[in-house]
């Protein structure tokens, strides 16, 4: 099993830094890809004690997650396709699972 951690100059152990650990790694330690958004909501839910709902009602304005907690980045302007731009994503999206399923 992958150690995640490492002792520190002053002998104390601490996490090892996450730019060198390998996507296997991360797996063998129960992690899931995931988005940053999707993260952020995870740790709103698990800090609102796995409920979703009070995570819609936090009032903890001062939170650095707060603006995200909703699984969107308030910051990100909203697109907007045509339908024939909508067509060509989705047919692309498609043909990526296809793959991806092989």
């Amino acid at each position: 099993m992958f150690d995640p951690f490492e002792v520190h100059s002053d002998g104390q152990k601490i996490g090892k830094d996450p730019r060198k650990i390998t996507k296997e790694q991360f797996q063998q330690l129960g992690h899931a890809p995931m988005s940053p958004i999707d993260a952020i909501r995870a740790r709103c839910v698990d800090c609102c004690g796995g409920s979703k709902d009070e995570v819609r009602k936090c009032t903890a304005v001062a939170c650095p997650s707060w603006p995200f907690r909703m699984g969107t980045s308030p910051w990100r302007n909203p697109r907007n396709l045509s339908e024939e731009q909508r067509e060509a994503m989705a047919e692309r999206l498609k043909v990526a699972r296809q793959a991806r399923a092989v």
